[in-house]
């Protein structure tokens, strides 16, 4: 008998995949899934067949009647057929020796009917049965970039994206569980965007067999995935979710968005997964216990994915602030202490070496370095940032972009901003590291945690383009910033702690 382990490397690495359902007709969602696996490249890495008994053909490849019809088998099926037939494909799928099925129907659990509960039920128990582990109901299936499986048509593996793009700096190493369907969608294309790097996306839906602790556990141990985010309307065990989360959040950052914890989002996720959703004082408990990164929305969840991404955490919680603009540069000091960081105090040393670039009047070298309208000046930041990141006293840094002036290549000299710290950035390094050291760790080099701040309203994507291709996260705001500065250090201790008590 397969492991768990065997089993779901074979979900996300399968050698042939059938899509029973496939369809010619584009709005179908049997050809939307066909094509997105076309397009992942699938057909090279493995077998690829359409399942359709009025088709011979479908986007190049030979469609076969039934899963009886296909010469040999197939490790993973897709299901995109009416409800009512799922769980005569199921049965198939059992007598074919299929590791898994990928249930894309709709109207189970989740519709809130007698005869939805009951149906779900009748799949789960021929699964079980037949050795089969299902994924879903109501769900859109799963994201490989190195297994080159996809459930939409603008995902490609990340291989492919740095060839064609030169992007995902650092790898492809996030993993996403995602109870939604559109919200794995949504995660995909802004951390493209961003220039992070997914490894696996799994969007599990109804969750009537594997749910968030299996994936959770198998992202834990999954050496391609080094940073795990999950978006859940609920949890299905809560006792084995708890163990398994308090394990993994020790060896690697969880950042998840736990909706449906309020009254009135507790009944939209019945209505939209089925999910027995948490209340919320019991969530921040279950986060505060386990060490899970407990996020509220999208923009948050993507902050704190970006800080892990990108940034190695400080090895301390002393932080400078850097900035033109004054009133961002005092916001940044008041989020600093709400997070639980410490503004550094500032070495002579250094304050000396910034003084030398900027006026005597309107600036400031305590902390925050205020550049006031020395920024207006090119290589001011360059300076001050090189000379706060060989500052022992600083851990860390929050740079806020802008130059009270309108002559530059952007407005408020952003771009220069982005371009010297992206200098400043590229040229640190800590003692003892190397280029190679630097390629080893994924780009990251040991480095102080660099954190930009710009507004955005820029009207130039230019700036944010150049930090993001360094490996410098852009933040809206001081808040922000500090929010995940504070994490990363969190993690840190957690991490530390677990390898005092369990050293290898």
């Amino acid at each position: 008998m397969e492991s768990r382990r065997e089993v779901m490397d074979k979900i996300f690495h399968p050698k042939s995949v059938a899509v029973v359902g496939a369809s010619r007709e584009k709005k179908k969602p049997g050809h939307l899934l066909l094509y997105s696996l076309v397009r992942m490249g699938f057909p090279k890495h493995g077998a690829l067949y359409p399942i359709n008994p009025r088709a011979d053909e479908i986007l190049g490849l030979r469609a076969h009647k039934s899963l009886k019809d296909i010469n040999g088998n197939a490790d993973v099926v897709i299901i995109t057929t009416p409800p009512e037939t799922v769980p005569q494909v199921v049965e198939e799928c059992a007598e074919r020796g299929v590791v898994a099925c990928v249930i894309l129907s709709a109207g189970f659990g989740e519709s809130g009917s007698e005869a939805g509960r009951q149906l779900e039920a009748e799949i789960l128990r021929l699964a079980r049965r037949g050795g089969v582990r299902l994924i879903g109901p109501n769900c859109m299936g799963i994201y490989c970039s190195a297994g080159r499986l996809g459930f939409f048509p603008d995902q490609r593996a990340g291989d492919d994206v740095r060839r064609s793009e030169g992007k995902l700096l650092n790898g492809d190493k996030v993993s996403f569980i995602s109870e939604s369907g559109s919200i794995a969608c949504m995660f995909y294309r802004i951390c493209r965007s961003l220039n992070v790097g997914v490894s696996k996306i799994v969007s599990s839906g109804n969750e009537c067999d594997l749910n968030a602790a299996d994936f959770l556990h198998y992202f834990g141990e999954d050496p391609a995935t080094e940073i795990i985010a999950a978006y859940l309307e609920g949890i299905r065990d809560g006792k084995r979710f708890l163990k398994v989360a308090r394990a993994v959040a020790r060896r690697k950052p969880v950042i998840i968005w736990m909706a449906g914890i309020t009254s009135q989002g507790s009944r939209a996720a019945k209505s939209h997964t089925g999910a027995l959703s948490t209340k919320e004082s019991v969530w921040n408990a279950v986060c505060r216990q386990t060490g899970i990164i407990h996020v509220n929305n999208i923009e948050e969840l993507m902050d704190m994915v970006l800080a892990f991404y990108f940034l190695n955490p400080p090895k301390g919680r002393n932080v400078a602030v850097v900035s033109s603009p004054g009133g961002p540069a005092v916001s940044a000091a008041d989020a600093c202490a709400r997070h639980g960081l410490q503004l550094a105090s500032l070495s002579e040393k250094t304050k000396e070496r910034i003084m030398k670039r900027i006026p005597n009047f309107g600036t400031s070298v305590r902390n925050p370095v205020d550049l006031g309208f020395g920024a207006v000046e090119d290589g001011t930041y360059e300076t001050a940032l090189s000379a706060l990141f060989d500052d022992e006293n600083v851990d860390a840094i929050i740079a806020i972009g802008g130059a009270p002036t309108f002559v530059g290549k952007s407005f408020l000299k952003v771009e220069e901003f982005a371009e010297e710290a992206a200098a400043a950035w590229r040229r640190t390094t800590v003692a003892g590291d190397t280029d190679d050291n630097a390629a080893a760790s994924g780009g990251k080099n040991g480095k102080k945690p660099l954190l930009a701040v710009l507004p955005p309203h820029i009207s130039s994507e230019m700036p944010f383009e150049i930090l993001r291709a360094a490996g410098i996260p852009v933040y809206a705001t001081p808040d922000r910033a500090a929010r995940c500065l504070s994490a990363l250090c969190s993690y840190a201790i957690l991490k530390a702690q677990s390898e005092t008590k369990c050293p290898s």
